[in-house]
């Protein structure tokens, strides 16, 4: 069943559906620590770090990455998950003091075993987030042999085609003919595998890579691709519930939402990147507004109230 659970998340992240994924990954971290699976929270953070980049929201998970980098630093995967976070929070001084270390003699610091190829690709997306080009070229012939394969994070991630990672670095570097080519392969395959949020980055990318070259059709061809990125429907946090005419504040409402799919206070402060001492507070206020004296009231109402 924690298996099961893991899978369905994983395929709930590629698909876009982010409602779906973040009720999947909770329940397969609580299954998890339930039945003393010793990886649970690892896997989970892991998925919730994919999850989150997706909608813009990782600031709500750097903590606990660096938490599980201290605790695991022979597996490599959450130093380059945080690299990629500081990269696109535009750290850029923490950013690469990371990508440094990580990349130094051929990327020695990651071991070559199940998760070394999406290792590398994080830190290849890095490099071209901050336009470090020594790292990128680094990445860059690494990454080359396995072009036309997919990297995967053990069974818990799918980060996509390699040809996507080489497309980066290739941009990074102004190789734009190659750059080209690897776009058209990683969508093509992003498309096979019905990878919306990665069909939507390589299209996106592709624009990018066509904007930087510069030339009056590559202006006019990234506006074609970034109207196919803008016509796919993008992931969002779960829906707002009708309570907010019970006088519930928005993020009443949100704690309430979670509160009714039966998150713990943890997992709801986790979501929402606040304390669990918010949570309380929240809760706490709602139960008067809407006539509920505990939880399970509280739960019950708002069911009774989305039908």
């Amino acid at each position: 069943r924690w298996y099961l659970l893991l899978f369905q998340a994983t395929r709930a992240i590629m698909a876009g559906r982010s409602s779906t994924a973040f009720q999947l990954v909770d329940e397969a971290e609580s299954l998890g620590r339930r039945i003393d699976v010793q990886p649970a929270l690892v896997y989970a953070v892991g998925q919730r770090f994919l999850l989150l980049r997706q909608i813009g929201r990782t600031g709500e998970i750097e903590d606990d990455l660096r938490l599980m980098a201290a605790s695991y630093p022979v597996h490599g995967a959450f130093r380059c998950m945080l690299t990629l976070l500081l990269a696109d929070a535009r750290r850029t001084e923490e950013a690469i003091a990371l990508l440094d270390e990580l990349v130094a003699g051929g990327c020695a610091a990651l071991p070559r075993q199940a998760l070394w190829l999406a290792n590398v690709a994080m830190l290849a997306e890095a490099a071209a987030e901050l336009d470090h080009s020594q790292h990128a070229a680094t990445l860059h012939d690494l990454l080359e042999p396995y072009a036309g394969r997919i990297a995967m994070e053990g069974v818990i991630a799918w980060w996509g085609a390699v040809d996507r990672y080489l497309a980066l670095t290739s941009s990074t570097l102004e190789r734009w003919e190659q750059a080209d080519n690897r776009f058209r392969a990683a969508l093509r395959l992003h498309e096979a595998w019905a990878a919306v949020p990665l069909v939507e980055a390589t299209l996106t990318g592709h624009a990018a890579m066509l904007r930087k070259r510069g030339g009056s059709e590559d202006r006019e061809r990234a506006s074609r691709l970034e109207a196919q990125a803008a016509a796919i429907p993008t992931s969002r946090p779960p829906r707002s519930s009708p309570l907010v005419g019970a006088g519930l504040t928005a993020r009443e409402t949100q704690v309430l939402d979670l509160l009714a799919t039966g998150a713990s206070n943890k997992h709801i402060a986790r979501r929402l990147g606040v304390s669990v001492h918010t949570v309380e507070r929240h809760v706490a206020n709602v139960y008067p507004k809407i006539g509920a004296r505990n939880r399970t009231e509280a739960t019950a109402l708002a069911l009774r109230r989305r039908q």
